[in-house]
């Protein structure tokens, strides 16, 4: 018979007694993992946080009721400090707390994943609490303006070190002040960390020094620089332009620290001369007349100054001393159309019109859609340029000609710089339909207005407010495209052309069809102190509301180019009268 060694046998049993081990520990693991999963299975595991908030074995309700009711026994309060002086506090600015999002955020913890990674995330809990931040919304505007408030009462400009000349001649340099700046999104962040906690809390306002401090080595190198200049004058110029700089201004370009010149002074002088001497570059302008193209006025040659060049010769001249004039250095910019070019646009016939009438305008608004209707007129569309009309007709405030007349502006109609513009992108929707063009995008008004129902059904009508609402086609035909504009002030209607070469589609627009109509909201009288007693004024008109579509469909022999439906959907309005007061008021 075979006889085991005794240290097999000795083995034997320790693996045994090792795998019955394993074996009782795994068990012993599996309940307490269970046991654990159903003593949680309804509340949140231990040692979570919200915000320093221990919400910890309470189920969801509890736990957002819990939130709710620590932040209103001790609500979030934020008082701001600069050198021990009480400046601001945010306690006035409105908030709002997300409590139901970050309960479950709170809730998802140790939950997710495979059992390895839930035993692991668990017991990271159990020897470091787990903190969940809360959601905040706020007055983000009130806050910003709070801090603007606090930061300009301790910000301080610093003072550049100068160059001079003293009472007795002599050249000397007078010291800078330092100077100090809140920063300010630092500042927005911890704020908003501290109101995402109960109770008081108490920030002191951190700033930055801005030295002005001198560069020891510059000193001998800057005086000598600004001896060069004593009595002395820079002429800076180009063509008829010249700007004289006298040796107080040659002093502030010599730098004090770091650098031999001063980079804030040339940038500043920079700015001033830049005004002075660039030109825009402008394409030639066309007009179709008697069935051709014909040059309204020639391109003009863009001049651009060269900013590098300029830094460069303006530190050499003043480090030199030895000249007392300077070219301003320029480059040309070429205009993308110029007159040599009238014959290979493409625009050989028209293909597209669009027309509104404006009775009953006032005559600020006449102003308005008449000068924005100048600088639309002559616009050159590129083949497979996107063309938009807010950039073409650019800036619409009283800096750029308009007057005040009648906007839609947050739900009600009131006097704004432009009003009337959207008649001008209204007739040029029209346009742009009629000459087959994809339309990128467009925007109804917010109700029906009576101007673009006077000479056609609503639903075809298009508002601008650059750059967040514009009017933009893609023209995709062959040739470049010319818009025409012509105002008749007398019969107040206006039509747009648009020329350019026929590549055979056919446009065919829909009637309106007019469907949910409602009827205009009741009129409304505002009691208005500023107007006399008994005086009536019509601020708003009424107008039903309404949702409106027209099909739209542009076909090249057999080829379909576009089929799309255009919807508009108009608010009822109502008529607003201002009633005057005064005389009660008064007494």
């Amino acid at each position: 018979m075979r006889q085991h060694h005794p240290l097999v046998k000795v083995g034997h049993h320790f693996a045994l007694t090792v795998g019955v081990l394993f074996s009782f520990l795994f068990l012993v693991s599996s309940v307490i993992v269970v046991a654990y999963e159903f003593a949680y299975r309804t509340v949140i595991l231990p040692r979570v946080l919200v915000s320093g908030v221990d919400i910890s074995n309470m189920d969801k309700a509890s736990a957002e009721k819990r939130l709710e009711m620590e932040f209103l026994a001790n609500p979030s309060s934020v008082q701001l400090f600069y050198r021990g002086q009480d400046i601001a506090d945010a306690n006035s600015v409105s908030k709002k707390y997300e409590f139901d999002w970050a309960v479950e955020q709170a809730w998802g913890l140790g939950r997710s994943g495979n059992v390895v990674n839930k035993i692991n995330e668990r017991t990271r809990m159990f020897f470091k609490p787990k903190q969940v931040d809360l959601p905040i919304s706020y007055d983000a505007d009130a806050l910003s303006g709070m801090i603007a408030r606090a930061a300009g009462s301790i910000n301080q400009d610093s003072i550049s070190p100068k160059i001079k000349i003293d009472w007795s001649g002599e050249i000397r340099i007078e010291p800078g002040v330092d100077g100090l700046s809140v920063d300010e999104e630092l500042l927005l962040a911890d704020i908003v960390s501290k109101l995402t906690m109960p109770g008081n809390h108490e920030i002191e306002i951190l700033t930055r020094v801005e030295s002005s401090a001198i560069d020891n080595a510059m000193v001998n190198q800057a005086l000598e620089t600004a001896s060069k200049w004593k009595g002395r004058n820079l002429r800076i110029f180009y063509r008829d332009y010249a700007l004289v700089l006298a040796p107080e201004d040659i002093f502030k370009l010599i730098g004090l620290a770091r650098t031999s010149i001063n980079g804030n002074e040339v940038d500043r002088l920079t700015k001033l001369v830049k005004p002075n001497v660039e030109v825009e570059a402008k394409n030639a302008v066309f007009n179709f007349a008697e069935g051709r193209v014909v040059e309204f006025s020639p391109e003009v040659i863009g001049i651009k100054l060269d900013e590098g060049t300029f830094a460069l010769k303006l530190a050499q001249t003043v480090q030199a001393g030895n000249v007392t004039d300077l070219e301003i250095p320029t480059v040309t910019t070429e205009p993308k159309i110029k007159a040599g070019d009238i014959n290979n646009l493409g625009i050989k016939i028209l293909v597209g019109v669009g027309t509104s009438k404006f009775a009953h305008s006032i005559p600020n608004r006449i102003h308005n859609l008449t000068l924005a209707s100048s600088r639309l007129n002559g616009a050159l569309v590129a083949p497979g340029e996107t063309f938009s009309l807010g950039q073409t007709i650019g800036d619409i405030s009283r800096s750029t000609g308009y007057r005040e007349a009648y906007v839609i502006s947050e739900g009600r109609t009131v006097l704004g710089d432009g009003g009337g513009v959207c008649q001008v992108s209204t007739t040029l929707f029209r346009a742009i339909l009629n000459a087959g063009l994809p339309v990128v995008e467009r925007k109804a008004h917010a109700y029906r207005v009576g101007y673009y129902e006077q000479d056609m059904g609503p639903g075809y009508d298009a508002t601008v407010f650059f750059p967040s609402t514009d009017l933009k086609f893609i023209n995709d035909t062959p040739g470049y495209l010319l818009i025409q504009t012509k105002v008749d002030a007398k019969n107040l209607s206006m039509r747009y052309e648009i020329y350019g070469t026929s590549d055979g589609r056919v446009t065919t627009i829909s009637p309106a069809k007019i469907y949910s109509q409602t009827p205009a909201l009741a009129t409304i009288y505002q009691d208005d102190p500023s107007l006399p007693l008994g005086t009536k004024q019509q601020v708003d008109w009424s107008a039903p509301g309404a949702r409106v579509s027209f099909d739209y469909k542009v076909a090249r022999g057999s080829e379909v180019l576009q089929d799309r439906t255009f919807y508009s959907t108009y608010q009822p309005w109502a008529a607003i009268y201002l009633v005057g007061t005064g005389q009660l008021a008064s007494n």
